[in-house]
């Protein structure tokens, strides 16, 4: 390892040469396995300031993989108190599912959003009496209960809280989220089964006892269930969230905080899951009426796009709730700041008791740029990306004393196939795929325009789309109807317009920005959930691949 004279450190004096180790890491890939690092090394971009301030509205923690979500939701758990965890793998999720009468009802199309809405209140009640009243014991359970039977009758809204506690639980409320499930399943059934004379055995076949029924049933069934879904307690519900803070106005100082991660895992069926999240966005707003209660969610960009689309009838209003979303950001100081701490805290002790910085390791410049910069060009900007191409910088150096400029290339490459399949992974959801989309600028320059887009390339792109007919990617649906639609793929070119959808398609994962002249900057796709139409995209727009994925692609940017 060079000197810090040669690194242009004077802090450190001389760092003792020793080999790079494989092993050698300044932090995991998710926030969950790396802690120890995340404390020590915690860089505040402003967004956990905005989230410990209960008055403010900001809740729902929008990011890319990678970008800090975990880590904000983390920090809160480990500086405050009274905070609460849920788990949505254990939100009930199997036993609605597993429900023959909500699966009888929504084949008909009757949409559960009022049930998810009311299960969602539910719950995150339950999580907020539990830390508020600091619930351990059931002895802890019977006192609180008194404290809130006394507290509600007082009036007309308080008793409609006070009937919706004791009729689901009394006491034992805040252990009743599936009891609760299996009443309302109960219920519906016998009120199917009842009013309209439909044999029970229907109803338990589910989906398929569903497509057996006659055309006058469906509508009688339809109605009939609209109307028990739609009354589900939800004014009972938002009553003990207004007896709730009005119980709470004099706690002055206390905070408290709901925090939910892990929603882009599979705990539940897509269309099931993306329900559900869409009821609790629309839940999280209702609570704001308690003051000193923050619910905080972390969500990706990619998945609040998915339930947007695939719930988009049940009048989900984004506009309505930009103030509750915090989009994350980094910038290149933020970013560095992260690198220098983690280098110092991670690696230090490995070989010397002086502080350490970026450039006591790495040398000044590769392909005569700032190494720094060099790195973070090839990145989303968000800490994952940097964390690891760091991490692939020291196993490309193991064994050796010094990291070189052609040793931080070599990462890079390594690096960049890593992105390449992180990225498919990541959008999968939307665009299941996009390998075959993200080929078709495979082997392109760093910058192409749109009108230099060769019949050729078009025609070898559409190929990838026969047989994909029931694909549930929209570039891929798009791509189908084109193909089928001329028959000859040779006659495609006048249809390229349709390539935009192809082309979005790469700028929503990052794969690729635009310049649109006579502007010259590069526009990159960022947090901003619908910040450009693919309709932008016309015969002048300039494409560009992203560094990031470059090598993967094949494009040649001298790297």
């Amino acid at each position: 390892m060079a000197s810090n004279k040669k690194r242009g450190s004077s802090k450190a004096g001389k760092a003792v040469k020793v080999a790079f180790k494989q092993d050698w890491s300044i932090g995991k890939a998710s926030a969950e396995a790396d802690q120890q690092l995340l404390d020590a090394c915690f860089v505040d971009t402003g967004a956990l300031e905005q989230l410990i301030d209960t008055d403010s509205n900001a809740s729902i923690v929008l990011g890319r993989v990678g970008a800090g979500k975990s880590a904000l939701l983390s920090q809160i758990e480990s500086r405050n108190k009274r905070v609460s965890r849920i788990d949505p793998s254990l939100f009930s999720i199997k036993y609605i599912c597993n429900s023959s009468a909500l699966e009888f009802v929504s084949e008909l199309g009757v949409k559960l959003d009022p049930l998810f809405q009311a299960l969602w209140k539910h719950v995150l009640c339950v999580e907020y009496i539990r830390i508020r009243f600091n619930i351990k014991s059931e002895k802890d359970a019977n006192n609180v209960w008194t404290q809130i039977t006394n507290y509600f009758p007082a009036n007309d809204v308080k008793r409609l809280a006070y009937d919706y506690f004791r009729e689901f639980g009394g006491v034992e409320f805040w252990q009743t989220t599936e009891v609760r499930l299996k009443e309302i399943d109960q219920k519906l059934e016998r009120q199917i089964t009842t009013d309209l004379n439909i044999s029970s055995d229907i109803i338990k076949a589910g989906a398929k006892g569903a497509r057996s029924l006659t055309e006058s049933q469906r509508v009688e069934v339809v109605n009939n269930a609209k109307t028990f879904i739609n009354n589900i307690h939800m004014a009972a519900l938002q009553n003990v969230v207004s007896a709730l803070a009005e119980m709470d106005e004099g706690n002055h100082g206390a905070k408290y905080f709901i925090v939910i991660d892990d929603l882009d895992t599979e705990w539940a069926d897509t269309e099931v899951r993306h329900r559900l999240i869409r009821a609790l966005i629309e839940s999280i707003r209702r609570f704001r009426p308690i003051r000193q209660l923050k619910i905080v969610v972390a969500m990706r960009v990619d998945l609040l796009e998915s339930v947007v689309e695939t719930t988009r009838d049940a009048g989900l209003q984004l506009e309505k709730l930009e103030d509750f979303f915090l989009r994350l950001s980094w910038t290149d100081q933020e970013l560095k700041q992260l690198i220098d701490l983690r280098i110092n805290h991670a690696l230090k002790s490995k070989y010397t008791r002086a502080k350490l910085e970026f450039y006591d390791i790495f040398p000044r410049e590769v392909r005569q740029k700032v190494t720094l910069d060099y790195i973070l060009e090839k990145t989303l900007k968000r800490p994952r990306d940097a964390i690891l191409f760091v991490n692939e910088c020291f196993k490309s150096a193991s064994g050796r004393t010094e990291m070189t400029p052609i040793l931080v290339q070599d990462a890079y490459r390594n690096y960049s196939a890593s992105r390449r399949l992180s990225i498919l992974e990541e959008w999968n959801d939307v665009y299941p795929d996009l390998k075959d989309h993200l080929d078709f600028v495979s082997g392109w320059k760093s910058r192409t325009q749109f009108k230099d887009i060769s019949i050729h390339q078009i025609n070898k792109q559409l190929l990838k789309y026969f047989g994909k007919d029931a694909s549930k990617d929209p570039v891929s649906a798009s791509m189908v109807k084109l193909v089928n639609a001329k028959g000859d793929v040779s006659a495609a070119y006048e249809a390229s317009a349709q390539l935009q959808k192809l082309l979005y398609a790469l700028f929503a994962v990052g794969a690729v920005g635009f310049i649109f002249p006579p502007a010259n900057h590069v526009v990159w796709a960022g947090n901003q959930f619908g910040g450009m139409s693919e309709t932008a995209i016309d015969l002048e727009t300039v494409v560009v691949i992203h560094p990031m994925l470059a090598n993967a692609l094949g494009v040649n940017v001298n790297a």
